[in-house]
């Protein structure tokens, strides 16, 4: 049987683990979906409550982290009521001003009890179900924040960031800031590339996106 590139890469990272790396651990872990933003690009829509491959974005979120850890949270910032029915902690945004992804993850780490935090894109659904454990593995030990890169670009809003960032998340918030890299530049954050196709963290952005289901 012949094994397509991702196969093999995602076997290289299990039996090639640096020293230093960490294994993950689902009690240890809580996933932020972050399903805020204004949805401009969607006519004003909000993404994670529609349909995309025939189930909610929040639906198909919920199944993919539910495989991967014990605790979910979801930062919105609109029709919390209709969020609140899935059963999990709903974390409104800090304000109703849609002032960039950072102020979600703010709210998720200053409600998150575990030691780690993965922040999950309500519109990227297409990564795979081992991601956590995969980042872990690649993950150096003393690395307090990580974040995904494939072949063509940075993906700063998939990342892993631990609670010891707190204070330096609310003082760059602070201070005006809300660019995402520039943040993870402040903490030094580790760049992980799983070999993952590009394609996989195409947004969902367009209203057709979804009318093409």
């Amino acid at each position: 049987m012949q094994l397509d590139p991702y196969q093999i890469n995602s076997i290289s990272i299990i039996f090639n683990q640096k020293r230093n790396s960490v294994m993950c651990n689902q009690q240890n872990i809580t996933i932020l979906i972050l399903a805020g933003g204004a949805g401009r690009r969607m006519g004003g829509e909000d993404k994670g409550l529609l349909k995309f491959q025939g189930e909610k974005l929040i639906d198909k979120q919920i199944s993919w982290a539910n495989r991967q850890v014990k605790t979910i949270l979801i930062s919105a910032n609109r029709n919390l009521t209709e969020y609140q029915k899935f059963g999990f902690p709903v974390l409104e945004d800090a304000d109703n001003e849609f002032s960039g992804p950072l102020t979600g993850v703010l709210k998720g780490l200053q409600k998150c009890e575990t030691q780690w935090l993965f922040v999950q894109p309500i519109d990227v659904p297409n990564l795979p179900a081992n991601t956590l454990d995969l980042m872990f593995r690649r993950k150096e030990k003393l690395i307090k924040c990580a974040y995904l890169e494939t072949k063509l670009r940075e993906h700063y809003l998939s990342m892993l960031i631990h609670r010891d960032c707190l204070k330096e998340l609310e003082g760059y918030i602070g201070q005006g800031n809300s660019k995402v890299s520039r943040f993870h530049h402040l903490v030094n954050s580790q760049k992980i590339n799983l070999g993952l196709n590009d394609e996989l963290f195409l947004n969902l952005n367009r209203v057709e996106d979804y009318l093409s289901e």
